[in-house]
């Protein structure tokens, strides 16, 4: 995995981000400030899983725009591949079962994105095994391999679709065989390329933000690179200095109101005295004794009286 670093710009500056010139939407504290490493960062903001150019609302990372949009653009990918895996199993009439939309994930990628969750530590295995299958598709990282079937990985994927190239083909399935071969090509190297570019902007949020944990992706990538490692000084290397700060939050916060008193084992609630006057809290009780009497409607039969009819009956 060593030769992953040399694809990716590790010593990428985040903080130069344009993304990081608004402020924090809790303390309002600029972003690309060095207090807000302390202040607001992984406090109150918090990357999205693609670590782009724009901090969120802890627990409001989900809602990033490239990253929803990535996703769709993954999806539609696949069912452009589904689609011609349809087509090539009718023209050969297999018996095989067509995989579903999430099995042609797993058995392209090898891993389904869905269960990957926010785990960052599969995460980041997810996008190691991304760059290293296109390194076993070609070692020319910069240029887009050819697609036919006579590449291994493309053989094997087919393979596991249930595809199996022997002798010469009709010339319709020789073109539903070179798309599928297109299609694959261009999903595992475009992942690949967003995989990298994660890689470096998430090495460039750690530098600034958490210097730990760049060192233990470091280590996860290149268990021998100790040359970048970073230096991590005592304020941060833990939580020494933010425990402070939030102590002194604490003291000036007033302190908490007591909490109610608990009723006896009657369910009556405690008398409490003020001065020489002694208050007692009564609950709401049905009332005592009978209800008044309710005064009888008129039946339905009884003619109204006009007002002018009770005026003439008062004089």
């Amino acid at each position: 995995m060593s030769s992953i670093l040399g694809m990716i710009n590790i010593h990428y500056r985040y903080e130069d981000s344009p993304g990081l010139r608004h402020s924090c939407g809790v303390c309002g504290t600029p972003l690309n400030h060095p207090r807000a490493r302390k202040s607001c960062i992984t406090r109150h903001t918090e990357p999205c899983i693609a670590f782009h150019h724009t901090l969120f609302r802890v627990g409001r990372g989900h809602s990033c725009e490239p990253c929803n949009k990535s996703r769709e653009m993954h999806l539609k990918r696949h069912r452009e591949l589904l689609e011609t895996i349809r087509d090539i199993h009718g023209k050969m009439e297999l018996k095989t079962p067509i995989p579903s939309l999430s099995q042609i994930e797993e058995l392209i990628h090898g891993y389904r994105h869905e269960n990957l969750g926010a785990n960052r530590t599969a995460l980041d295995r997810a996008m190691i095994r991304d760059v290293e299958r296109r390194e076993k598709l070609s070692a020319d990282m910069d240029r887009r391999p050819p697609a036919t079937m006579d590449n291994e990985l493309l053989r094997e994927i087919a393979k596991k679709f249930g595809i199996i190239v022997k002798g010469k083909l009709p010339k319709d399935l020789q073109v539903s065989i070179l798309r599928l071969c297109e299609r694959l090509v261009k999903d595992i190297d475009t992942l690949c390329n967003e995989s990298r570019e994660t890689m470096k902007r998430q090495f460039g949020y750690y530098r600034y933000a958490d210097k730990r944990s760049f060192n233990v992706l470091l280590r996860r990538i290149d268990p021998n690179n100790t040359e970048d490692l970073l230096e991590i000084t005592d304020d941060e290397g833990g939580n020494d200095g933010d425990d402070d700060e939030d102590d002194e939050d604490d003291a000036r916060q007033p302190a908490p109101p007591p909490p109610p008193p608990k009723r006896n084992s009657r369910n009556r609630p405690p008398s409490r005295t003020t001065g020489p006057m002694t208050i007692t809290i009564v609950p709401n009780a049905p009332r005592d004794g009978p209800l008044p009497p309710r005064t009888p409607n008129h039946p339905i039969g009884t003619p109204l009286i006009r007002k002018e009819d009770r005026e003439e009956e008062r004089y």
